[in-house]
């Protein structure tokens, strides 16, 4: 009885405590501290944005190549084109996914900003990696659909596909509220998005 009853504690401090720190971080994520907002200086200001530029003219460039690769994908699941040139392609979009995130390892998060404006963009820059890895990992995918007609293959790379989109969803989101902490404009992720989308169509 007394060994259930310990059980029992241990585990209602667990959840507690689990779930304290999983709202704490969440705040840090969502709210600048206003001490750290007042602190932000110009120059400062200036790097938040050079840095948002550079993670979406790396995003943007492999933009064209990952749409161009989604449009011969649906026409040769349709099955109104060959699989002949879907491989070079494949193996092209994997290696614009890879030059994308050698690009963005190389980016540097800016030195000597507040901690939470350091924070928040690293986690930003996180998951455009994160997206990237995803993304690369969806063109294996497709290859493996290519070379064994395997409808596994190809369920694994709609999975992989749509949590890529999730992440860069997320990170553009991460970037957006940094912007608006440091009361820089924000909105240009929308107007992204919906160009890649009218390519498309």
């Amino acid at each position: 009885m007394i060994r259930m009853k310990l059980f029992f504690i241990a585990i209602m401090t667990i959840a507690i405590f689990g779930c304290a720190s999983e709202k704490k971080e969440t705040e840090v994520i969502s709210t600048a501290p206003p001490e750290q907002v007042v602190s932000l200086s110009k120059g400062d200001k200036e790097k938040i944005l050079t840095f948002k530029k550079d993670l979406f003219d790396i995003d943007k460039l492999s933009k064209k190549a990952l749409t161009l690769l989604g449009d011969e994908i649906k026409l040769v699941v349709k099955g109104e084109k060959s699989t002949v040139d879907l491989a070079s392609l494949v193996d092209k979009a994997r290696d614009e996914s890879k030059k994308s995130l050698d690009n963005l390892l190389k980016e540097a998060v800016p030195g000597k900003l507040p901690p939470w404006f350091t924070r928040n963009l690293e986690d930003a820059k996180k998951g455009f990696l994160d997206a990237y890895k995803s993304k690369a990992d969806s063109f294996a995918a497709v290859k493996r659909f290519v070379d064994e007609k395997s409808p596994l293959a190809l369920l694994e790379y709609k999975q992989k596909g749509a949590q890529a989109d999730k992440l860069l969803k997320d990170a553009r989101s991460k970037l957006d509220i940094v912007l608006a902490a440091a009361g820089l404009p924000t909105g240009k992720t929308d107007k992204i998005e919906k160009n890649a989308g009218e390519s498309r169509r």
